[in-house]
């Protein structure tokens, strides 16, 4: 496992502590601490995830990560909190946050599991937000036809343009016989 570079947001009272502890363990190659909540205007290209210590208030906590998250870099983002606090860990996963880490009860392992995790983890939403993007852009490049369909295989309604690409006239209804004709595979697809 190759370390990452890891930018570091806050400035609590076990912030420089576990930041040397950070600097030292093998998942960590390059570590940058910023004392405020905030990004940098120039994040550097070489960062591979943020930690930051999540505010005492869930809005905040929200706000935080909707700042950090909304960065253009998409970095995972890892909430660092104590064991006291944990439930700010929770909160900042429940708010988007890729992973926490309470410092006073994780060792080495953990934590470089914990990084190795939510790296692959946004990796893993990066390559879905691009499927999704380009299955919408074949979706919306064709014809919005569209059939509601029941259990059984029946047609029971369809939009406009549905019925034109069928040939249909707009107030033309569908029968049992047409549907025999044109659904020519039972409700279970065979």
């Amino acid at each position: 496992m190759a370390g990452r570079s890891i930018l570091y947001l806050g400035n609590s009272e076990f912030a420089a502590e576990f930041c040397k502890r950070l600097k030292a363990y093998s998942c960590c190659n390059e570590l940058i601490r910023r004392r405020n909540l905030t990004l940098p205007n120039q994040i550097p290209e070489h960062i591979d995830l943020i930690m930051f210590e999540p505010p005492a208030r869930f809005d905040n906590i929200c706000n935080t990560l909707d700042h950090i998250l909304s960065s253009p870099h998409q970095l995972p983002a890892i909430a660092v909190t104590l064991r006291a606090n944990e439930n700010r860990g929770i909160a900042a996963i429940q708010a988007g946050a890729q992973g926490y880490v309470c410092i006073d009860k994780t060792g080495q392992l953990e934590i470089n599991s914990i990084i190795e995790e939510a790296v692959g983890r946004q990796n893993l939403l990066a390559c879905l937000h691009e499927t999704d993007d380009n299955i919408l852009a074949v979706v919306n490049s064709m014809n919005d036809g569209a059939m509601i369909v029941d259990c059984s295989g029946r047609i029971l309604d369809m939009n406009p343009a549905g019925r034109s690409i069928l040939g249909l006239s707009p107030r033309q209804r569908l029968t049992r016989r047409w549907a025999r004709y044109f659904c020519s595979t039972a409700a279970d697809g065979v």
